[in-house]
């Protein structure tokens, strides 16, 4: 991983980590949808005390932690597994509505709760989206906003609880946080 990257991804962790910790607690098991590197399944891993499990369309031939690929937006881990938290970092709006749907009810037969943190719907995040990931991933660019999660998952039979995010002036992304307890 170079060093840009390493450190964007560590700039993101200490914007997601104050309301992280208030979500999961230590010696939680989360399933990390969409972790990429696996960069941040670790600094999770590291920073909550957890185990955690890592998924993306691609391996990235790193292995922080235990990882996995995903196929046709199904989660693809062993049918054993189960987990007190599933994360999607920052990935949804990478996957067409429908993928959005598959995975969110993947996650639901594997966790207690789910935790989701998106780009907000706007300009900023747009061009960042398209400017700054890799040609191999996808640009679905199927972002919402508020409302538009909340009646998505409503749609899904699922309460979304919202949870504002605050963020250094530096830190150009405006980012939602949500949750839902399956319990």
């Amino acid at each position: 991983m170079n060093k840009i990257k390493k450190i964007m991804h560590e700039i993101k962790w200490n914007v997601m980590h104050p309301y992280y910790k208030k979500f999961i607690k230590p010696g939680s098991r989360i399933l990390d949808v969409g972790a990429g590197e696996l960069y941040v399944s670790k600094l999770m891993q590291d920073s909550l005390k957890c185990k955690v499990v890592g998924v993306d369309i691609k391996d990235y031939g790193t292995n922080f932690v235990e990882h996995y690929t995903i196929k046709n937006n199904e989660l693809n881990i062993p049918k054993r597994m189960m987990f007190d938290v599933v994360t999607f970092n920052d990935i949804l709006h990478h996957v067409d509505i429908e993928g959005q749907k598959k995975l969110i009810l993947e996650a639901k037969k594997v966790a207690k709760k789910i935790v989701i943190l998106e780009d907000a719907k706007n300009i900023v995040s747009y061009a960042l989206d398209i400017l700054t990931n890799r040609p191999s991933m996808p640009k679905a660019l199927s972002h919402k906003n508020i409302k538009e999660w909340i009646k998505f998952a409503s749609d899904l039979g699922l309460k979304l609880e919202y949870h504002k995010v605050r963020s250094p002036f530096y830190y150009p992304l405006k980012h939602y946080i949500f949750t839902i307890n399956l319990n």
